[in-house]
């Protein structure tokens, strides 16, 4: 059985990132907003930051799973913060994925679905 870790994530990243782990595969989820003590984690303020610290943490072959469901952000704004994460490293968008055919979406949704994710690896 695999352990398991509650904490905040930027904490998590950071010990992660000082003991010198790689990981093959790491998904990204987050809350729209979250408060942890005196901090905040917000998607369209911190959400390059996260994947920057995340990308950090693939291994060489290593891929990363992102997505947001939130309407604050539009499909652009959200591949900008991905872009602005990946900056200098190996890792680029492979593949953006998007609300299933099953799911109903609004007129105004079908603009800007609240949900948008893309695959990430070399």
């Amino acid at each position: 059985r695999a352990p398991v870790w509650a904490r905040d994530v930027f904490d998590y990243l950071k010990l992660a990132r000082k003991k010198s782990e790689k990981f093959d595969l790491i998904i990204l989820d987050p809350p729209t907003f979250s408060r942890s003590g005196k901090t905040s984690f917000a998607t369209d303020r911190n959400f390059d930051f996260l994947v920057k610290e995340a990308a950090g943490l693939l291994s060489s072959k290593g891929n990363l799973f992102t997505s947001v469901n939130t309407l604050k952000m539009n499909r652009d704004e959200f591949q900008g913060k991905v872009m602005k994460g990946l900056e200098g490293s190996p890792f680029k968008i492979l593949k953006p994925l998007s609300v299933p055919r099953d799911f109903k979406l609004t007129s105004a949704e079908e603009k800007n679905p609240h949900l948008k994710a893309f695959w990430i690896g070399p």
